[in-house]
């Protein structure tokens, strides 16, 4: 019989740095006098995790990421953009705090991030965090839409969950293959961090 497979680190996701992570991006996009859609923000948050995880050992959000067909995911940050999404338990303000507008230019079903109700609490944030954001959000914008597609789809942790001819569903990255070099012992501690900090 053979062995089962070990079930995947998973993190507690940083509510907090989620929510700031996605206030920064809508505003510095603004500051740029560019928006942001629901894409570029979820490419940007894995772009600048897996940057500050190879450069400083910690993810700035903890989400947990997910290979869908467009290019990974974070879990968590997808469903706070969502229109339905209920804030609480997780957070006790406003809701949304930006405004989300169809943006056919952008694709059928895509919807830009714009107007905040308020400015990112950079206290959540570190400088390294909102320096590989700022670069994450470059990098998405200066690729668009088809290049950050094939960029991210060549990713290791990607290519190793994708099935091949998938059309569809979403499938858990391992969190270990998000480094340069897979590291599954650091990946446990910052599984263990996650969940008692």
């Amino acid at each position: 019989m053979a062995d089962e497979p070990k079930p995947l680190p998973r993190m507690k996701p940083n509510h907090r740095r989620i929510l700031e992570a996605v206030l920064f991006l809508i505003s510095e996009a603004a500051r740029r006098g560019i928006y942001v859609t629901e894409y570029d923000i979820d490419k940007s948050i894995f772009v600048a995790d897996v940057s500050h995880l190879n450069k400083y050992g910690r993810p700035i959000t903890y989400d947990n990421f997910v290979a869908m067909r467009d290019g990974p995911v974070p879990s968590f940050t997808r469903d706070v953009l969502q229109p339905g999404f209920k804030p609480r338990p997780f957070y006790n303000e406003e809701w949304p705090p930006w405004e989300r507008v169809p943006s056919p230019p952008d694709g059928k079903l895509a919807h830009k991030f714009i107007n905040p109700k308020r400015e990112p609490n950079l206290r959540a944030l570190s400088k390294s965090d909102t320096q590989e954001l700022s670069q994450a959000l470059s990098i998405v914008k200066a690729k668009g839409f088809h290049g950050t597609k094939k960029w991210t789809h060549d990713h290791p942790a990607y290519v190793a969950v994708w099935p091949d001819k998938a059309t569809g569903g979403a499938f858990p990255m391992d969190y270990a293959k998000l480094f340069d070099e897979p590291d599954p012992d650091t990946v446990k501690d910052l599984e263990f961090s996650s969940k008692h900090t």
